[in-house]
Protein backbone atom coordinates (compact mmCIF):
# COMPACT_ATOMS: atom_id res chain seq x y z
CA UNK A 1 0.00 0.00 0.00
CA UNK A 2 2.85 2.29 0.70
CA UNK A 3 5.18 1.32 -2.55
CA UNK A 4 6.86 -1.38 -3.24
CA UNK A 5 10.37 -0.60 -3.63
CA UNK A 6 12.61 2.22 -1.60
CA UNK A 7 16.22 2.90 -3.08
CA UNK A 8 19.04 0.84 -0.68
CA UNK A 9 18.88 -1.47 2.24
CA UNK A 10 17.06 0.50 5.43
CA UNK A 11 18.25 3.23 7.82
CA UNK A 12 18.48 1.81 11.58
CA UNK A 13 19.18 4.56 14.44
CA UNK A 14 17.82 3.00 17.84
CA UNK A 15 14.75 1.14 17.00
CA UNK A 16 14.27 3.62 14.50
CA UNK A 17 13.94 2.74 10.56
CA UNK A 18 13.88 5.21 8.25
CA UNK A 19 12.50 4.33 4.50
CA UNK A 20 13.16 7.29 1.83
CA UNK A 21 12.70 7.73 -1.65
CA UNK A 22 16.95 7.47 -2.08
CA UNK A 23 16.84 4.09 -0.05
CA UNK A 24 16.64 0.99 -1.22
CA UNK A 25 14.02 -1.55 0.51
CA UNK A 26 11.53 -4.27 -0.15
CA UNK A 27 8.65 -3.20 1.59
CA UNK A 28 7.68 -6.70 1.53
CA UNK A 29 10.32 -7.46 3.72
CA UNK A 30 8.62 -5.79 6.03
CA UNK A 31 5.60 -7.20 6.68
CA UNK A 32 7.42 -9.85 8.78
CA UNK A 33 8.44 -6.40 11.31
CA UNK A 34 6.09 -5.79 13.79
CA UNK A 35 6.38 -1.75 14.44
CA UNK A 36 4.77 -0.20 17.56
CA UNK A 37 4.34 3.56 15.64
CA UNK A 38 3.92 4.31 11.84
CA UNK A 39 4.61 8.14 11.60
CA UNK A 40 4.05 9.09 7.65
CA UNK A 41 6.39 12.06 6.90
CA UNK A 42 9.93 13.02 8.56
CA UNK A 43 8.84 17.21 8.88
CA UNK A 44 9.72 19.10 11.71
CA UNK A 45 6.89 17.05 13.52
CA UNK A 46 7.59 13.78 12.39
CA UNK A 47 11.26 13.80 13.35
CA UNK A 48 10.37 15.28 17.09
CA UNK A 49 7.65 12.95 17.16
CA UNK A 50 9.85 9.70 16.28
CA UNK A 51 12.82 10.96 18.37
CA UNK A 52 10.50 10.91 21.65
CA UNK A 53 8.93 7.73 20.57
CA UNK A 54 12.13 5.78 20.13
CA UNK A 55 13.42 7.43 23.15
CA UNK A 56 11.62 3.52 24.72
CA UNK A 57 14.08 1.18 23.71
CA UNK A 58 11.90 -1.39 23.17
CA UNK A 59 9.96 0.77 20.38
CA UNK A 60 9.97 -0.28 17.07
CA UNK A 61 9.24 2.98 14.94
CA UNK A 62 8.96 3.02 11.24
CA UNK A 63 9.14 6.79 9.86
CA UNK A 64 8.47 7.32 6.07
CA UNK A 65 9.54 10.23 3.86
CA UNK A 66 9.27 10.36 0.43
CA UNK A 67 12.21 12.56 -0.63
CA UNK A 68 15.74 12.43 0.18
CA UNK A 69 17.74 14.25 1.69
CA UNK A 70 19.23 18.56 1.03
CA UNK A 71 22.19 18.22 -1.28
CA UNK A 72 23.86 21.08 -2.67
CA UNK A 73 26.47 24.00 -1.87
CA UNK A 74 23.23 26.40 -0.23
CA UNK A 75 21.57 23.74 1.84
CA UNK A 76 22.59 24.95 5.10
CA UNK A 77 22.57 28.87 4.04
CA UNK A 78 19.08 29.98 5.10
CA UNK A 79 19.16 33.29 2.89
CA UNK A 80 19.81 30.97 -0.44
CA UNK A 81 16.83 29.08 0.65
CA UNK A 82 15.29 30.28 -3.43
CA UNK A 83 17.24 27.94 -4.41
CA UNK A 84 15.61 24.81 -2.79
CA UNK A 85 12.20 26.31 -3.26
CA UNK A 86 12.45 26.32 -7.26
CA UNK A 87 13.55 22.46 -6.59
CA UNK A 88 10.83 20.06 -7.36
CA UNK A 89 12.66 16.94 -6.38
CA UNK A 90 12.59 19.15 -2.54
CA UNK A 91 9.35 20.61 -3.15
CA UNK A 92 5.84 18.97 -3.40
CA UNK A 93 4.39 22.36 -5.46
CA UNK A 94 1.64 22.45 -3.99
CA UNK A 95 -1.04 25.10 -5.21
CA UNK A 96 -4.45 26.29 -4.06
CA UNK A 97 -7.84 26.35 -6.21
CA UNK A 98 -8.82 29.32 -7.92
CA UNK A 99 -9.37 32.12 -5.54
CA UNK A 100 -12.94 34.27 -6.10
CA UNK A 101 -11.40 37.34 -4.87
CA UNK A 102 -8.18 36.54 -6.99
CA UNK A 103 -9.75 36.91 -10.10
CA UNK A 104 -9.44 33.41 -9.94
CA UNK A 105 -6.14 32.52 -9.66
CA UNK A 106 -4.25 29.97 -8.00
CA UNK A 107 -1.49 30.44 -5.26
CA UNK A 108 2.01 28.87 -5.15
CA UNK A 109 2.51 26.44 -1.80
CA UNK A 110 5.74 25.20 -1.21
CA UNK A 111 5.85 21.93 1.04
CA UNK A 112 9.00 20.46 1.69
CA UNK A 113 9.51 16.72 0.54
CA UNK A 114 12.50 15.17 2.42
CA UNK A 115 14.16 14.91 5.85
CA UNK A 116 12.99 17.59 7.60
CA UNK A 117 9.91 19.16 5.63
CA UNK A 118 8.91 22.47 4.94
CA UNK A 119 11.75 23.58 7.32
CA UNK A 120 14.01 22.56 4.91
CA UNK A 121 13.18 25.14 1.94
CA UNK A 122 11.46 28.08 4.23
CA UNK A 123 14.82 29.76 5.10
CA UNK A 124 14.77 28.42 8.75
CA UNK A 125 11.24 30.82 9.43
CA UNK A 126 10.08 29.15 12.53
CA UNK A 127 6.02 30.99 12.52
CA UNK A 128 2.97 29.27 14.46
CA UNK A 129 0.69 30.89 12.67
CA UNK A 130 -2.33 33.34 13.92
CA UNK A 131 -4.04 32.75 16.36
CA UNK A 132 -7.45 33.14 15.03
CA UNK A 133 -7.17 30.91 12.37
CA UNK A 134 -6.84 28.29 15.13
CA UNK A 135 -9.69 28.93 16.91
CA UNK A 136 -12.61 29.41 13.58
CA UNK A 137 -11.38 25.80 12.88
CA UNK A 138 -12.33 24.64 16.71
CA UNK A 139 -15.34 26.55 15.93
CA UNK A 140 -16.40 24.89 12.84
CA UNK A 141 -15.87 21.95 14.57
CA UNK A 142 -12.16 21.12 14.77
CA UNK A 143 -12.27 19.78 18.43
CA UNK A 144 -9.05 20.47 20.12
CA UNK A 145 -7.42 22.94 17.48
CA UNK A 146 -8.35 25.94 18.72
CA UNK A 147 -4.99 28.13 20.08
CA UNK A 148 -5.60 26.69 23.51
CA UNK A 149 -5.50 23.20 22.53
CA UNK A 150 -2.64 23.16 20.32
CA UNK A 151 -0.06 25.62 22.46
CA UNK A 152 0.58 23.49 24.76
CA UNK A 153 1.98 21.16 21.80
CA UNK A 154 4.13 24.36 20.28
CA UNK A 155 5.44 24.73 23.73
CA UNK A 156 6.72 21.27 24.58
CA UNK A 157 8.17 21.03 21.10
CA UNK A 158 10.25 23.76 21.41
CA UNK A 159 13.57 24.24 22.50
CA UNK A 160 13.60 28.30 22.55
CA UNK A 161 15.97 31.13 23.26
CA UNK A 162 13.13 33.27 25.24
CA UNK A 163 13.47 29.67 27.77
CA UNK A 164 10.22 29.22 29.50
CA UNK A 165 7.22 31.29 30.01
CA UNK A 166 3.47 31.23 29.02
CA UNK A 167 4.13 31.09 25.29
CA UNK A 168 7.35 29.14 25.19
CA UNK A 169 9.57 26.12 26.76
CA UNK A 170 13.06 25.82 27.09
CA UNK A 171 13.81 22.34 26.92
CA UNK A 172 11.70 20.93 24.10
CA UNK A 173 13.37 18.88 20.71
CA UNK A 174 13.01 21.78 18.20
CA UNK A 175 15.73 24.18 19.03
CA UNK A 176 14.19 27.75 17.84
CA UNK A 177 16.92 30.60 17.95
CA UNK A 178 17.80 34.29 16.63
CA UNK A 179 21.24 34.93 14.88
CA UNK A 180 24.12 35.85 17.37
CA UNK A 181 26.11 37.04 14.49
CA UNK A 182 25.18 40.44 13.09
CA UNK A 183 24.36 39.63 9.77
CA UNK A 184 24.87 41.64 6.37
CA UNK A 185 21.22 42.13 5.91
CA UNK A 186 20.82 43.60 9.66
CA UNK A 187 21.87 47.28 8.32
CA UNK A 188 18.27 47.20 5.94
CA UNK A 189 16.44 45.40 8.73
CA UNK A 190 16.46 47.30 11.44
CA UNK A 191 16.03 50.37 10.79
CA UNK A 192 12.84 49.32 8.51
CA UNK A 193 11.72 47.20 11.75
CA UNK A 194 11.60 50.58 13.81
CA UNK A 195 9.17 52.42 11.06
CA UNK A 196 6.92 49.65 11.83
CA UNK A 197 7.03 49.31 15.55
CA UNK A 198 9.12 51.33 17.52
CA UNK A 199 9.74 48.54 20.36
CA UNK A 200 11.40 45.14 19.93
CA UNK A 201 8.59 43.40 18.92
CA UNK A 202 10.59 39.88 18.41
CA UNK A 203 9.80 38.12 21.39
CA UNK A 204 6.50 38.47 20.62
CA UNK A 205 6.26 37.14 17.20
CA UNK A 206 4.88 33.45 18.18
CA UNK A 207 3.70 34.62 21.82
CA UNK A 208 0.97 37.20 23.19
CA UNK A 209 0.97 38.81 19.57
CA UNK A 210 0.81 38.00 16.40
CA UNK A 211 1.94 40.90 14.57
CA UNK A 212 5.81 41.78 14.76
CA UNK A 213 9.04 42.85 12.77
CA UNK A 214 11.26 40.20 13.22
CA UNK A 215 14.28 39.04 12.12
Amino acid sequence: MLGSRISRAPLRLDGLLWAGRQMEWNMASASTRNFDYVIVGAGSAGCVLANRLTQDARAMVLLLEAGGAASGLFKDMPMAFPKYVTRRDLNWNFESGPGPFLNGRRIDIPRGKGLGGSSMINGMVYARGHRRDYDDWAQRGLAGWGYAGVLPYFRKSEKSWLGENEYHRGSGEMEIAIPTSNMLYEEIRAPASRQVSPQRTTIMANGAKVFSAAK
